[in-house]
């Protein structure tokens, strides 16, 4: 459906989008009319249209609105605003962006940074593609019932509904990821399960779609998601310029455990847990299998395993894997610390098991992750 409807008779008879642009682009700010060609002129005023609409009418670009919460995150909006900024100074103005608010008063972001936004919920037309924007104020907004039905309506009539980080939380709390599989930041996975059940949460992707629906990790891999639907939209070339352009990986390897912190578990507990952990921490090295554990504890192997998992809520082995992982991650970031010694201190048998289990917990390979985090002396 067009933007303008019933349009005049002559803008079906032009046949050049580009001299549109380019005209409308070089009219005075004080001119009412841009003159066409063969003596036709374009009322810009009479339309009642802002200059990009127009542009959007020719040329079909895609319209993407970036809904703002108070206290959102800066780099979840300038992150992917940039990537979509960049594809169109390759491609011709593919995207419009704009950015909306649940009214048109200034929007503060938890660091400070305030933003008048281009429309409200209730003025903006829906977009090719509506973003939530994520940060401290997504976890937290709590919309009226008619601002929750308009941001619903918005979202059925888009063509694409992208979450940023913990935006998630606001495309969750809409019902829109009822079903559908979804990711948000590290940090906030386990809150975001417990609030929306209904949601398949896909703990260590950087991004992740189901239909029309596309969710990213924490903050920065708003920026990988951008890059994937600029690739979808126009293609592998465009993608990989902007990449080079805004100097990031096209494609990162793993997913976002490599930049999580380690496994959260109650290290602290007053339970009868609490001097085993301590101790599994202080030996990663020694034989830590069931049965040595059990006899610890002086408990049956089977009823060791079940108390544990029931007071911790993870099985023993995995929480001893993922506490080896998680002291491994701290010694690779020397980077003349060799993967066999590593693999020695943390309690592996060989180097090979070491990296299967490795690229299990992080999903990329020990020496990998030695590459990319490394600290310089």
């Amino acid at each position: 459906m067009p933007l303008v409807p019933n349009p005049p008779r002559f803008l079906s008879d032009l046949t050049s989008a580009a001299n549109v642009l380019r005209l409308i682009r070089s009219a005075p700010y004080s001119t009412r009319l841009v003159a066409i060609p063969d003596g036709v002129a374009l009322n810009v005023g009479y339309l009642s249209l802002r200059q990009s609409q127009v542009i959007n009418y020719f040329r079909g670009m895609k319209r993407i609105s970036f809904f703002l919460p108070d206290g959102y995150q800066a780099l979840d909006l300038a992150g992917p605003m940039a990537v979509f900024s960049s594809a169109s100074d390759l491609s011709r103005d593919a995207y419009e962006l704009e950015t909306v608010g649940l009214s048109e008063r200034p929007i503060k972001s938890n660091a400070g940074l305030r933003i008048i936004p281009d429309l409200s919920i209730q003025s903006v037309e829906p977009p090719h593609t509506l973003v939530f924007v994520g940060g401290p104020g997504a976890r937290k907004l709590n919309p009226s019932a008619t601002e929750r039905q308009r941001l619903l309506n918005l979202a059925n009539s888009s063509q694409r509904v992208v979450s940023i980080c913990t935006g998630a939380f606001l495309a969750a709390e809409l019902g829109l990821f009822d079903g559908k599989a979804a990711t948000t930041h590290w940090r906030h996975q386990e809150e975001f399960q417990e609030r929306y059940p209904r949601t398949f949460v896909q703990p260590d992707r950087l991004y992740t779609s189901d239909g029309k629906f596309w969710s990213s990790a924490g903050v920065t891999a708003g920026i990988d998601l951008a890059l994937a639907l600029v690739r979808e939209d126009l293609g592998d070339a465009v993608a990989a310029g902007v990449a080079r352009q805004l100097v990031v990986y096209l494609h990162r390897e793993g997913g976002q455990n490599q930049y999580a912190e380690g496994l959260r578990v109650q290290l602290g507990t007053s339970g009868m847990f609490s001097e085993l952990l301590d101790w599994i921490r202080a030996n990663l090295p020694a034989d830590l299998s069931i049965s040595v554990l059990a006899a610890r504890l002086g408990m049956s192997e089977r009823h060791f395993q079940r108390q544990f998992k029931k007071e911790l809520g993870v099985p023993a082995t995995t929480l001893v894997e993922q506490l080896r992982i998680e002291h491994a991650q701290q010694l690779l970031k020397n980077p003349s610390t060799s993967i066999s010694s590593v693999s020695a201190a943390v309690g592996f048998n060989s180097p090979d098991s070491f990296r299967r289990a490795f690229e299990r917990v992080i999903s990329i390979s020990p020496s990998f992750y030695q590459n990319r985090f490394q600290e310089n002396g």
